[in-house]
């Protein structure tokens, strides 16, 4: 019975999603008949009240759903609703939040792309909403099946609720730290100390495990699903989050700084008519290709809804805002996080398309000046004259070598510094005789030289990431360096290895 309920709810969620129904509908037609078939409307005394009035300082604010048990005043659970196609943000929580603290409610569900459980433990003097479980709508979903058991009105008790919520607190909090390095140090040494292994051996074992955990760790960050919300500041795959709002525009963008990459989240809204001063080409050129593909956007009128994420590998941002809002825009100041804090204030030293530092910037060197003394540096080994192509691309005054250029600061690893880059097949390259990548690492006296048909002979060996449709957008170029001055080029498939590629320095 519960599996058919759940089921149930799977499909008409889906159905909504696809259909693009509004909250509305969605709160009249399947939540409320998912509540209902629990009994929240026909089961004794306990009671479903839509749109319950909470009131706060300046005005009523409106919950969609509250559950309220026989006899009791203040409701048992606060249901907030958005679309299941809509993006969760950071302030669809925080209103939850806001509605179960104003009602002293210690159970909130928010239901949208996923169907999110939260707790407030009241009894902590620093009480605060923490998310308990985060269910997708798959069916017979062994997790929801469980939860649902325990919302049935017949056989609701809210103490049962409050030890599952508790337990699955403890369980969450003891998978982060069996996930995080100090977690998998512990079970590691754990392991050695209970081996019969010989001394010598042990420590050469938990070095190689080490290096292979903190590797793992890497790549499940940079190759997590995108669960986050849309205002976190930096999520855990390294992405900063901002909002792009003006006429016609509401859209997120979501910034990689070791990538360089943007993206401008499914979902957002971009202005449809472009102004008479918008010049920006690779702007222009991006609008063309989604605006006119029915299968990327949706026509709204003003605005125009993306279907997909739409990626920019870019140095400045003022591309990708620029194909938000059709117009000239600096989007370095304009550009804000969820606590107001603009591009610029948290990225001081990203130069302008113009060749400009943004204000206050500090005198660092910047991505643009570290790829120009990486070109020079080329130019010079190789007295090549370069002819530029793009913002990463050089070919050669005849056409027959080209290069692509990208760079990476260093991060730590263990001993080792590491660096990371993006590999795509640029067009603007595949006619060459010659092809190159070069990889700057952390300041043009470290430059690997790799053709691109050594990269491509690994390819099946490097993990990548996905576009809308499944197909890789680009792979995970991996360079670690030890103090020595040696560089390795790690390879995750079949099995994570190193390859010695310090011939290649430049």
């Amino acid at each position: 019975m519960l599996a058919k309920i759940w089921n149930d709810f799977c499909d008409d969620v889906l159905s909504t999603k696809k259909k693009k129904s509004k909250e509305i509908d969605f709160e009249r037609g399947p939540v409320k008949d998912f509540l209902t078939s629990l009994g929240w409307v026909k089961y004794g005394s306990h009671c479903l009240v839509e749109q319950h009035p909470i009131q706060f300082a300046t005005a009523n604010h409106y919950a969609d759903f509250a559950l309220f048990l026989q006899n009791e005043e203040k409701p048992e659970m606060i249901i907030e609703l958005k679309r299941p196609s809509k993006r969760k943000t950071d302030k669809d929580a925080a209103q939850l939040e806001d509605y179960m603290m104003k009602e002293e409610c210690s159970f909130g569900l928010l239901v949208g792309e996923k169907l999110e459980l939260y707790f407030i433990d009241f009894s902590k003097p620093k009480h605060r909403a923490e998310l308990v479980t985060n269910i997708c709508f798959d069916k017979d979903n062994e997790e929801a099946l469980q939860l649902i058991d325990l919302l049935k009105a017949q056989d609701y008790d809210t103490q049962k609720m409050c030890e599952h919520c508790v337990q699955q607190l403890k369980l969450n909090e003891t998978v982060r730290y069996w996930n995080s390095k100090e977690g998998k140090d512990e079970i590691l040494s754990y392991i050695l100390k209970s081996s019969s292994l010989p001394e010598s051996l042990k420590g050469k074992l938990q070095s190689m495990i080490s290096i292979v955990l903190d590797v793992h760790q890497q790549l499940d960050s940079i190759n997590a699903p995108d669960d986050n919300p849309v205002f976190v500041n930096e999520s855990d795959n390294g992405f900063y989050t901002f909002r792009v709002q003006t006429k016609g525009t509401d859209a997120i963008l979501r910034y990689n700084p070791s990538l360089h990459r943007y993206i401008v989240a499914a979902g957002s809204k971009i202005r449809k008519d472009s102004t008479d001063s918008f010049k920006n080409k690779a702007a222009i050129a991006k609008r063309e290709e989604v605006i006119n593909n029915k299968s990327l956007s949706k026509d709204l009128g003003e605005s125009v809804e993306l279907l997909h994420d739409v990626e920019f590998n870019v140095d400045a941002p003022n591309t990708p805002v620029q194909f938000c809002t059709a117009r000239s825009t600096n989007a370095t100041e304009t550009l804000l996080d969820d606590k107001g804090r603009r591009f610029c204030d948290i990225f001081p030293k990203i130069v302008e398309s113009n060749g400009n530092t943004t204000p206050n910037a500090p005198q660092e060197i910047s991505i643009q000046e570290f790829k120009d003394d990486c070109i020079n540096r080329i130019k010079k080994v190789t007295g090549k004259e370069l002819v530029k192509k793009s913002v990463s691309t050089y070919l050669s005054k005849d056409g027959k070598t080209g290069y692509v250029f990208r760079v990476s600061k260093n991060y730590k690893q263990g001993a080792r510094e590491k660096y990371w880059y993006a590999y795509k097949r640029v067009k603007d390259i595949m006619s060459c005789q010659d092809k190159f990548y070069v990889f700057g690492c952390n300041d043009a006296d470290t430059i690997i030289v790799l053709p691109v048909s050594e990269i491509e002979s690994k390819i099946d060996s490097l993990n990548y990431s996905q576009d809308g449709n499944g197909n890789p957008s680009y792979w995970h170029i991996v360079f670690l360096k030890d103090g020595k001055g040696r560089i390795t080029w790690l390879l995750s498939k079949p099995e994570v290895h190193e390859v010695d590629i310090t011939n290649k320095l430049l």
